[in-house]
């Protein structure tokens, strides 16, 4: 304990069971990229509408969970494997396993790299994003 610092400076995020990712928006197109550096884009077209909203120059880093229609919690990894293993994304696939996206880091704004600044800074949601998050 005495290696970690005050528990008042420590942060602690939930391990929610999804797939880690970043939304990157730039020049006007959108990009869903995973920690493996694989291209959902695609797979999860509910999150590209909602993240077409996010200014220029944004990037996100957080967690793409599946939700279970009516719950008011992620569902288990196996309603998002659902999605990722189809090769075709049909009405009932998108219906049985909607899914969303949860932001844990704000890296850049604007087209500005803000990975420098504290962490504590990013987690403040810029003015204007309120309807966003919405």
């Amino acid at each position: 304990p005495q290696t970690l610092g005050d528990i008042e400076n420590w942060q602690v995020e939930w391990k929610y069971d999804g797939i880690r990712a970043q939304l990157v928006k730039r020049a006007g197109r959108l990009w869903i990229w995973s920690r493996g550096e694989e291209l959902l884009t695609d797979r999860f077209p509910e999150i590209s509408a909602w993240a077409a909203r996010m200014p220029d120059g944004s990037v996100l880093d957080g967690e793409v969970l599946a939700w279970l229609p009516g719950a008011d919690q992620p569902a288990p990894f196996k309603a998002l494997q659902q999605r990722i293993t189809r090769k075709t994304l049909t009405k009932k696939v998108l219906a049985d396993a909607p899914v969303g996206f949860i932001a844990y880091d704000l890296l850049e704004l604007g087209g500005v790299d803000l990975r420098d600044e504290a962490q504590a800074a990013r987690h403040v949601r810029p003015q204007g994003w309120d309807d966003i998050c919405a």
